[in-house]
Formats: structure tokens, sequence, C-alpha cells
């Protein structure tokens, strides 16, 4: 059990001595595709690919992702709006 601790310790204090901060554009909040095109376009892709996003692309799913992107409303499902 302390060895497992300490390579938890260790882990973290590894990712964060080599973490860095990266800039991220503005996301592009217009455009995009329409909802029924991207439904039909549907997919599940079961291979990584060795490649990069770019960091448009990157800033655009985190702010998705982050749910506050409305004037402070949610666009993510929560538990009576919390």
């Amino acid at each position: 059990m302390k060895i497992l601790s300490l390579t938890a310790v260790c882990l973290a204090f590894s990712i964060t001595l080599f973490a860095q901060n990266i800039e991220l554009p503005k996301p592009q909040q217009s455009g995009g595709l329409p909802v029924f095109d991207a439904v039909k376009n549907r997919q599940s892709n079961r291979e990584i690919l060795d490649a990069s996003l770019d960091t448009q692309t990157l800033s655009d799913l985190l702010w998705a992702a982050w749910g506050f992107n409305r004037d402070g409303m949610r666009t993510i499902p929560t538990g009576l709006n919390k």
C-alpha cells in the first residue's frame, strides 16, 4: 500500500513538473454543422490516430464540454440546474 501511495505521489509530481500552459484561441461560437447533418453523419471510431488537435478545435471542444456557454446558463444536463 505504501509503494502504491508513493508511486501515485511521484506520478502526480512528474505530471505537475512537465505541465505547461497553452494559450487557446477564443472558441468559434457560430457556424458549424447543422444538428441533423451531425446526427446523420455520426459514427464511432475505435482507432486512435497519431495526430494532434489544432488549438482552435481543442478550444471549441473544451468550451462545449464546460457547459457554461450561454450567458451563465448551462447547455449540459444537470440535477436541478446546479
